[in-house]
């Protein structure tokens, strides 16, 4: 466990030990046993040409633990499951994105897929569903069967917990992965009836089970007694059973059973087992007629005389005692006692006649679907469209460090003393409706002379910069503490019930039967417009996301107060120290909004506040004006430039994508060749939280590129999933050339005059037109391109 200067932590782990399951396998014996971490073997090998350590940093709000590789996401992947947190590993799969993998990641993923193989527990199932559904459109290979997988979910659905279960959406796109198995199973038709109705109540007809095979044992036996009348019985052939002295038990008896299976179970020796003649019992509690039934059923003649001894338990022993045997040939005494044998099962049967073998028959059955049964499945919400919140409180502060403000502003330098009035004749003289563009100017002049003066003599510098220390240090300790109570406080809250159902609830809860909702799924719930409804549904307290708001305000608080001690300890230029100093102090919300008539507190962008959040940031003026410029503009193209340094990379785009992307909509980031990769990396770092949760992909494209289903389907795959697609200006072009070359014949002439209207569909096609702006390219015609 690493620790910074700022108090920021970070997990320090080896790169080169592969973690493993003890034992077995996830055996209940070996659950709760810790992980095992191999250091030998082909994998080290492998893994040592890469990098030889993963460092994972800790949000300071310590609720989430970020990857900044795919490497160290496969590592953390493969840990989470192999301890059986596999609601961690369903929020690692929404998240989860790559391109193509290194040799060392592909030994991780083959190495993760042997790992979890003996895993059948359903919320295993569901995992390997819910990765399948990530990755298989990205063209990487599955370690485990699709089929397979998804039946055991379907049958086992009833036991899977709340925090894994699939969306009614990702279960169609299963279906679709597969389009094979349509109609193969009536268990996969049935799902496919149910996943398409409507969400309000409908009736839907669910497809009969198959008969299950039956050997005809029943059936015969039946029909032995009905067409023969009594005759039945005299195919029944057995002789005098000569009784032994000691029982079989036991491992005797056992290995006796074993014999008498491999060399075939005749109705003699059964006559001999049910009339107690030779007694088996394997175990002290085992009756032995039990055992001579299980016998005849499973490896004994088909015959009607077996199958009543095999009904009635006291009839064997009832039965006339056989007389001795003499000679080889049988006697008269042993004909009679024949012939009494058969007399007693035929009046056994005459008594309790054999019941009629139901006819096999399959019936189409109707259900009610109930829309407002359905359980909520991550990750909730697909959307952040909530873009006002009203706050109270602390979160009201435009400016979060104005105690702190004033201390700094104390220690300063004093400014020049500017008489009141020249402020006044200043103000007058602008106002004069007779003053020129010339006057105006000039009176522009005096005033910024004005400012200059009544601004401090020298650059602010810190005399007692000890004090502003300890402040400072106070102030983060404070936050921190009241911050992580907020965070406890919210999760309680969202988990209390206050409803007669509350003893209920809590029991789902403890059962796996609701979602556990954590404190990034309450921020994730914050984001939407419809989270307080979401939460209402699920029994939650109403002042669930006010806790929620203040956690974040108390948290950003925190890191602009490290951010302040940082640039303190610095051994800087005391006049450049002075300067950042001020700079972080001062910093303010720009995008709180004061109280409106009929409002009793300000309101804000709770999406702005969440990304201060995350990113560990306090948005800068431009970068709110830009961002309420994309989401706000009602025009198809919004165009804007910001300078180097002004955080367009890792704050502008990362924000926009998670306000403007939606599965109908797809997030293109446009950046040069040389800046890909860190363009790639800053949004995978920034995106990845459980909060936002999206995937960053890259798209690269050539004239030579081959262009068929698959790469229409990857791009649709990222716009379902809200995924951000990083390319380079080049492939851009590329696609449009490649894109003109099949809308026009070969050999063709194009002409220089080619018409807006196909210009249009060209654009329409790739997205780039027609889809709104701000950064988002919409979803154009693949038909005009002949992709599909």
């Amino acid at each position: 466990l690493l620790e910074g200067l700022g108090g920021e932590l970070a997990v320090l782990v080896s790169a080169l030990a592969r973690p493993r399951q003890p034992g077995s396998g996830p055996s209940p014996r070996d659950w709760a046993s810790p992980l095992v971490f191999d250091r030998g073997g082909a994998a080290v090998s492998v893994a040592s040409r890469e990098a030889g350590h993963h460092i994972f940093p800790i949000h300071t709000s310590q609720c989430y633990l970020a990857s900044q590789s795919l490497s160290a996401e496969l590592y953390r992947l493969t840990c989470c499951w192999l301890t059986h947190h596999y609601a961690e590993v369903v929020r690692i799969a929404a998240a989860f994105g790559c391109d193509a993998l290194s040799g060392a990641e592909a030994a991780q993923w083959a190495h993760f897929g042997a790992e979890i193989d003996k895993d059948k527990h359903v919320d295993g199932h569901a995992c390997r569903l819910h990765l399948s559904v990530a990755v298989l459109p990205l063209g990487l290979d599955l370690p485990w069967n699709l089929r397979e997988s998804y039946m055991q979910f379907l049958l086992n659905r009833a036991n899977c917990s709340a925090d894994c279960l699939l969306s009614p959406d990702t279960e169609l796109h299963i279906l679709q992965l597969l389009p094979e198995l349509d109609g193969s199973s009536w268990l996969l038709l049935n799902r496919r009836r149910v996943l398409e109705a409507p969400a309000h109540d409908v009736i839907v007809t669910l497809e009969p089970p198959p008969l299950p095979p039956t050997d005809g044992y029943e059936v015969r036996i039946f029909t032995e007694t009905v067409s023969s009348a009594d005759q039945w019985v005299s195919a029944m052939n057995i002789s005098p059973p000569v009784a032994e002295e000691k029982p079989h038990t036991g491992a005797h008896a056992l290995r006796y059973i074993e014999q008498v299976v491999s060399n075939g179970v005749s109705a003699q020796l059964l006559f001999e087992f049910f009339t107690q003649a030779v007694v088996l019992q394997p175990f002290p509690d085992d009756p032995p007629h039990l055992v001579a039934a299980c016998l005849a059923r499973s490896h004994g003649p088909a015959s009607a005389g077996v199958f009543v001894l095999s009904r009635d338990d006291a009839l064997g022993p009832s039965l006339p005692k056989p007389p001795a045997k003499k000679g080889l040939l049988p006697s008269q005494q042993q004909r009679r006692w024949l012939q009494e044998v058969r007399d007693e099962l035929v009046n056994a049967v005459r008594k309790r006649p054999l019941p009629e073998p139901p006819a096999p028959e399959a019936r189409m059955r109707e259900i009610m679907l109930q829309g407002s049964a359905r359980t909520p499945a991550w990750p909730f919400v697909l959307v952040a469209d909530c873009t006002r919140q009203a706050v109270q409180g602390l979160a009201e502060r435009r400016m979060p460090l104005q105690e702190l403000v004033a201390s700094f502003v104390s220690q300063t330098r004093k400014a020049n003393d500017v008489p009141s009035w020249a402020t006044w004749v200043v103000d007058e003289l602008q106002g004069d409706r007779r003053c020129t563009q010339r006057g105006q100017r000039w009176v522009q002049r005096q005033r910024d002379a004005l400012r200059e003066l009544s601004m401090p003599t020298d650059v602010p510098t810190l005399r007692h910069s000890t004090d502003l220390l300890r402040q400072l240090d106070q102030q983060l300790s404070s936050d921190v503490t009241q911050g992580a109570e907020a965070v406890s406080t919210a999760e309680t809250a969202a988990l209390a019930v206050q409803s007669p159902e509350g003893a209920l609830r809590r029991l789902q809860l403890k059962g796996g039967l609701r979602p556990q909702l954590g404190f990034f799924s309450l921020v994730r719930l914050l984001l939407a417009n419809d989270g307080h409804e979401m939460l209402a549904s699920m029994g939650a307290q109403p002042p669930t996301l006010s806790w929620v708001m203040h956690a974040l305000f108390l948290h950003v608080r925190a890191q602009q107060c490290s951010s302040a001690l940082r640039e303190l300890r610095a051994e800087n230029d005391p006049r450049l120290q002075g300067q950042a100093v001020a700079l972080e102090l001062s910093k303010q919300r720009f995008y709180l909004q004061p109280p409106q008539p009929g409002q009793q507190g300000a309101s804000l962008d709770p999406r702005l506040l969440a990304a201060e959040f995350l990113f560990g940031i306090m948005l800068r003026e431009a970068q709110v004006d830009i961002i309420r410029a994309f989401t706000e503009s009602s025009s198809e193209a919004c165009v804007h430039q910001m300078l180097m340094g002004g955080g367009k990379t890792c704050i502008i785009a990362p924000l926009a994508a998670a306000l403007l992307s939606n599965p109908k909509r797809l997030f293109v980031a446009l950046c040069p060749v040389s800046l890909l990769a860190f363009s790639r990396q800053q949004l995978r770092a920034k995106l990845g939280s459980p909060a936002l949760g999206l995937p960053v992909l890259t798209f690269g494209f050539t004239r030579s590129t081959v262009v068929g289903p698959e790469l229409l389907e990857r791009l649709t795959h990222a716009r379902r999933r809200r995924s951000v697609i990083c390319m380079a200006p080049q492939s851009v072009k590329s696609l449009l050339l490649r894109l003109a070359e099949l809308l026009c014949p070969k050999n063709q002439q194009v002409s220089s005059g080619v018409s807006n209207n196909v210009a249009r569909r060209l654009l329409q096609a790739v997205g780039l037109a027609g889809g709104g702006g701000g950064g988002g390219a919409g979803g154009g015609s693949a038909e005009d391109a002949d992709l599909g």
